[in-house]
């Protein structure tokens, strides 16, 4: 199997380590692929996101020349909803929703346990579900809008939720809500990451998506695309070898693996 991590994150924006380390630490570790995937500059929060943008395609178009014969990098970004994108600069797109909007505010979905709890007592009433339900709208509305190649992180409001913290996941609202989206996301041909980030983080215990997502995604034919959402050079590539057992145990064969020839299936 091709090994490719097109979601990492660095210096530009909210990351630890250099582009060049990310490179490095791919090909240290045996990928044929590295995507540099830096949070697209997003006006309602400019403390994550690239703010340097033109610097960032050049260093990255720089270095995706300089390894060209260690690696195949790939230039990218990730992109909220609320974010700007210019899309011929790109490789590829990797959509996400990060905020949610309401009454005129703002929220953020991943930054704190704080955070969250904040939004679902100010935005929602203490309705966690009701909170559930307008994201997973809104991860619709903004396949809709950005046309991503990969959705990021499809159930990233349960971060914070081990041990139920905010909702129950097996409550009917929040299933239907869930499964409601993921249908029309799988129509459309969409492709979604299975996505390690808040486990290296020790944040989550397993990675994104949960296991009902991953069977009905199975269940319409489709499949998963497996990303660290690096944002240290040490994590690229993290737990790719438990997805795999995982997905395994729940009867996948294959998985999506982004190369310059784009979206591609391979056998496990």
């Amino acid at each position: 199997m091709i090994l490719s991590d097109v979601h990492t994150h660095s210096l530009y924006c909210d990351g630890k380590d250099s582009l060049e380390d990310m490179i490095l630490s791919a090909t240290g570790k045996g990928f044929e692929v590295i995507g540099l995937s830096g949070h697209a500059y997003t006006p309602i929060d400019t403390s994550y996101c690239i703010r340097d943008t033109d610097n960032y395609f050049a260093e990255a178009r720089r270095l995706a020349e300089k390894y060209k014969d260690k690696i195949k990098v790939l230039v990218g970004l990730e992109a909220d909803l609320y974010g700007m994108i210019d899309r011929k600069r790109t490789d590829y797109i990797i959509g996400s929703v990060h905020y949610l909007e309401k009454r005129g505010a703002y929220y953020a979905l991943d930054c704190s346990a704080e955070g969250f709890g904040h939004c679902v007592k100010a935005a929602y009433g203490g309705d966690a579900l009701a909170l559930a339900e307008d994201y997973f709208q809104s991860v619709v509305l903004m396949q809709d809008v950005l046309k991503p190649d990969i959705i990021g992180h499809f159930d990233l409001i349960t971060k914070y939720n081990d041990g139920r913290a905010f909702f129950d996941e097996n409550d009917k609202r929040y299933v239907d809500s869930a499964c409601a989206a993921l249908d029309i996301l799988l129509q459309k041909g969409c492709v979604l990451e299975m996505n390690t980030g808040a486990v290296s983080r020790g944040v989550k215990k397993t990675a994104y998506p949960s296991d009902f997502i991953l069977k009905r995604i199975k269940e319409k034919g489709s499949t998963v695309l497996l990303s660290s959402d690096a944002h240290s050079a040490a994590a690229v590539g993290f737990g790719f070898e438990n997805c795999l057992h995982r997905l395994e145990s729940l009867g996948f064969s294959d998985v999506f693996v982004f190369t310059d020839k784009g979206l591609i299936r391979e056998r496990i």
